[in-house]
C-alpha cells in the first residue's frame, strides 16, 4: 500500500520517469515467488487430477447425453430449484427420473 501512496503523491514528470521501463519494447515483468504452501497445494490437486483421469466421473453404470426438449419456463424454474438444492440439472432429472419409475433415490 506504502507504494500506491507513494506513487499518487508524484508529479507527472516524476511518475513518468518512474514508470518508463514499463513502456519499453520486449519489457518483462520479474516473476512473483509463489508462496511454498499455495506451490505445495497446487500440486497436490494437479497430481489427483491427474490420477482421477479426464472426463466425469462414473455414477452407476457411466453416463449417455440426451438430447430433450423442456418447455423453456419449466426448464428456468427447474434450474432454480436444482440451485436451491445445490445439485446440478442432470441431477435433478435423474432424481425425478428415478422417483416417477419407482428406483432407488441414490
Amino acid at each position: 500500500m506504502a507504494k500506491i501512496k507513494r506513487l499518487r503523491g508524484m508529479t507527472a514528470e516524476q511518475l513518468a520517469k518512474a514508470t518508463e521501463a514499463y513502456g519499453a519494447p520486449g519489457f518483462v515483468p520479474a516473476p512473483i515467488p509463489v508462496h511454498p504452501k499455495v506451490a505445495a497445494a497446487e500440486r497436490r490437486v494437479r497430481g489427483e487430477l491427474r490420477k482421477r483421469g479426464p472426463g466425469r466421473p462414473k455414477v452407476g453404470e457411466g453416463a449417455a447425453r440426451v438430447l430433450v426438449s423442456i418447455e423453456g419456463g419449466l426448464l428456468a424454474r427447474a434450474d432454480k430449484f436444482a440451485e436451491a438444492k445445490r445439485m446440478t440439472r442432470s441431477e435433478l432429472i435423474a432424481l425425478g427420473l428415478r422417483t416417477v419409475m419407482g428406483g432407488p433415490k441414490g
